[in-house]
C-alpha cells in the first residue's frame, strides 16, 4: 500500500536523528493547512506532501475522525489504518502515484474481517 502522508504527529518511526531532523526541516513546513488537504484534525505543524511512504497495518477500519474515502463506503466516515507502522520511503513515486479513496475503499472492502459500524460506534466482528 502506497499513501502519501499529509499529516505524522502520530508516527514517529525514524532510524536516527538526523533522519528526523531532515524530515522536520523548515522548508517542509506549511504555514497553514492547505485547503485542499481534507481533515478536521488541527496538528501542529502541516507539511508538504512531497514523500511517498509505504505503510503496513494491522486493518482497515471506519473511522468517524479520519477522513481517506469518507462518503464511499459510509456516508459520513473515513478509513483508517489501524496501528499504521513505516517500512519504507518510496523515492521513485510521487504523492499523485499515490493510493486514491477509490483504492483505499476497495482494499477496506477486500479485507476478510471487518468490523460493523453503526451511528453508535463500532459492533461485532463478522466474516
Amino acid at each position: 500500500m502506497h499513501i502519501a502522508v499529509i499529516y505524522v504527529y502520530a508516527l514517529h518511526c525514524w532510524k536516527s536523528d538526523l533522519q528526523m531532523k531532515e524530515f522536520y526541516s523548515g522548508e517542509k513546513i506549511l504555514p497553514k493547512k492547505p485547503v485542499y488537504y481534507k481533515t478536521d484534525e488541527q496538528p501542529e505543524l502541516w507539511f508538504t506532501a512531497e514523500q511517498v511512504w509505504e505503510i503496513r497495518g494491522a486493518d482497515l477500519t471506519l473511522s468517524p475522525v479520519h477522513h481517506a474515502a469518507i462518503g464511499i463506503v459510509h456516508p459520513s466516515r473515513g478509513i483508517s489504518v489501524r496501528m499504521p507502522r513505516h517500512i519504507r520511503c518510496v523515492p521513485d513515486r510521487s504523492p499523485e502515484d499515490c493510493s486514491t479513496a477509490t483504492d483505499v475503499a476497495s482494499m477496506f472492502r477486500a479485507q476478510t474481517r471487518k468490523m460493523e459500524v453503526s451511528s453508535d460506534g463500532p459492533g461485532a466482528s463478522h466474516q
